[in-house]
């Protein structure tokens, strides 16, 4: 017998489609006017907003043929920015935990810097069972869920955001299992993946916007746009901080406004509350003494690079030279904690980052050269660099002459370079070229960090 051909879906008509854009318009208009009671009838406002997404669900079902994407963004970002409100607005744990379980049972695979929004509905499921329900089965199981998500993850774009969330779903699960916080050593590849998380989580509770954490700094009146401050009245920022709810994902959207607290003390006490597992504490810490010394003096903030993260703009010297309150709190925290920031070397230039990489390689210790590689390019050089033969690692490597395309300024971040090789004949990827000497072209840029590492080769 022949195959059953499946028959394809028509394409929506051109009524349907104008059918289903009237429709919308007119949930947005109702959506419009349910947000007007978001300030002045919360209660209201939850119960109203909820029932807009359910209709806005049956909008999507009834329209399945005109959207074939599944599940759009409006529905997701509504369920995850009411499950936020209900949690830290009302304080409603226990509806907030069913608003994160529908998140998660909604069934779309949108892509976010590696992850879905689906899978890190484990980590919101665990946070609450942690921080709301003190329930730590299952604040560890939805750990565990997540940390087998992010360990599954092949992106080389995400590499490091995956690191540091790996290291610290590791160092989370055992505080929940041992009530021993976390005690070792940070280092410079944990603070990139970190500032990408806490884009993510800072930007999820803000989904809708329908959850407004009012942490007193306002750009252009107490601070100013470099992060200066301009009067702010730092214990008032104190205030509002402690009236906040216990939450990775309070700390998260609260990390700068911490940079601004007024004493060494009230910042490690403010940590510690929002994170008893200390990962995240020795991150933002780590964080603030790497950033003071990169960006100086208050009166220098204008003269520094808008590429490097801003994650905590009160981390600068005052212009008389002292630290500044976090970077005090940072000596303060590792004396309590015995944990400590391992910096990584800065490397002065591209010839040093290229002489402690080809070394590496030579002495085939391959996973030592990949850590002077950007985190995103590893993956795909990890595979090729074992592949090379003996006799290709000592002309590439041991032999070759590195030199960059020109001298080398203080505000470089990206330099072409390149390396001279002897080539036998019939090398190249084609086994063609005649024998000779070739010049092959290398990528290297200085990271937020202030270190030199090898991008492309």
């Amino acid at each position: 017998m022949g195959q059953v051909q499946q028959a394809q879906k028509p394409e929506p008509t051109q009524d349907r489609r104008l059918a289903f854009n009237k429709e919308n318009e007119r949930y947005r208009a109702k959506k419009k006017e349910i947000l007007q009671l978001k300030g002045s009838h919360p209660q209201q406002f939850a119960a109203e907003y909820e029932q807009y997404l359910v209709d806005l669900e049956h909008l999507v079902a009834d329209y399945s043929d005109v959207l074939a994407g599944g599940i759009p963004n409006d529905v997701l970002n509504g369920y995850i920015g009411l499950a936020h409100f209900v949690r830290f607005t009302l304080r409603r744990p226990e509806r907030a935990l069913a608003l994160y379980q529908k998140i998660e049972q909604l069934s779309t695979r949108k892509r976010v810097t590696g992850l879905s929004i689906t899978e890190f509905a484990s980590f919101r499921l665990a946070d609450i069972y942690q921080y709301d329900l003190h329930d730590k089965a299952n604040a560890i199981r939805h750990y565990e869920r997540f940390l087998q998500v992010v360990s599954g993850q092949e992106d080389d774009e995400a590499a490091a955001l995956q690191g540091w969330l790996s290291s610290w779903l590791e160092n989370e699960t055992r505080y929940l299992k041992t009530g021993k916080p976390f005690s070792g050593v940070i280092t410079n590849e944990q603070l990139i993946g970190f500032s990408l998380i806490m884009v993510f989580i800072s930007e999820d509770v803000q989904r809708d916007r329908l959850t407004h954490l009012d942490t007193g700094l306002k750009v252009g009146e107490n601070i100013d746009v470099h992060g200066a401050d301009q009067g702010l009245d730092r214990r008032d920022v104190l205030r509002r901080l402690r009236k906040l709810s216990r939450s990775h994902f309070i700390l998260a959207s609260t990390v700068p406004a911490v940079s601004y607290l007024p004493t060494p003390e009230s910042i490690v006490a403010y940590l510690e509350s929002q994170d008893p597992g200390r990962y995240w504490s020795a991150t933002i810490l780590s964080w603030a003494s790497l950033q003071e010394d990169l960006y100086g003096e208050q009166s220098d903030q204008e003269s520094v690079e808008p590429q490097y993260p801003r994650l905590l703009p009160g981390a600068v010297r005052d212009r008389s030279g002292n630290p500044s309150p976090i970077r005090l709190a940072a000596d303060l925290f590792w004396r309590k904690t015995g944990i400590r920031f391992d910096r990584e070397t800065r490397f002065t230039s591209p010839d040093e980052v290229w002489q402690v990489f080809s070394a590496a390689i030579v002495k085939g210790d391959i996973e030592q050269a990949l850590k002077y590689m950007t985190p995103e390019t590893r993956g795909r050089y990890r595979e090729l660099l074992k592949q090379l033969s003996q006799e290709q690692v000592r002309r590439r490597f041991s032999d070759a002459q590195f030199r960059c395309l020109r001298p080398i300024t203080e505000e470089d971040r990206y330099l072409e370079c390149e390396v001279g090789v002897e080539e036998k004949e019939g090398a190249g990827p084609h086994g063609t070229l005649p024998a000779g000497r070739y010049s092959y072209p290398i990528i290297v840029v200085k990271n937020w960090d202030g270190v030199w590492r090898i991008n492309r080769f």
